[in-house]
């Protein structure tokens, strides 16, 4: 099995769609299916921030990542936010989310962003534990209340 990552295309709505379930079933459960559609149509507008990349193992969907790269006061670059990212439950603890991070975090060095930000879920502690293991330079970190962390993007050694 081998994961790979591409950008999310017009082509890969339906299967985004039930994956995009899968990671908010609140949307579901409170009958909200307007979310994922909204965020859907935010990632196919050219004019939208929002940006997103799909991960792969051979044909089937297996996660996502959603971020954006806004303009930032506190940095001398604009600042990438890693929104939401999410690996199917089947696909997790093999290195998918690492390789979204990881391609996301290259794309805001390459773009010279100040500072990468993410959220995480504060009752999921595996996604805390998850981003503290990744390559970025924690001296720079803030830590808001459990729920946010951020720090400076810089190259992977």
């Amino acid at each position: 099995m081998e994961f790979y990552v591409s950008q999310i295309q017009e082509n890969d709505k339906a299967v985004w769609m039930d994956l995009s379930y899968q990671a908010d079933p609140w949307a579901l459960d409170n009958n909200r299916p307007d979310i994922p559609e909204s965020n859907w149509r935010r990632l196919m507008d050219e004019y939208d921030a929002l940006q997103g990349l799909a991960l792969w193992v051979d044909d089937m969907l297996a996660g996502y990542i959603l971020y954006s790269f806004n303009p930032c006061i506190k940095t001398a670059g604009d600042e990438c936010q890693i929104m939401d990212l999410f690996v199917a439950p089947e696909y997790r603890r093999q290195g998918g989310g690492s390789l979204l991070f990881e391609a996301v975090r290259a794309e805001a060095v390459q773009k010279n962003a100040g500072r990468l930000r993410w959220w995480f879920n504060p009752n999921r502690p595996d996604s805390a534990g998850f981003y503290e293991t990744r390559a970025v330079d924690f001296s720079d970190m803030q830590v808001f209340a459990g729920v946010w962390l951020e720090g400076k993007a810089k190259a992977a050694t």
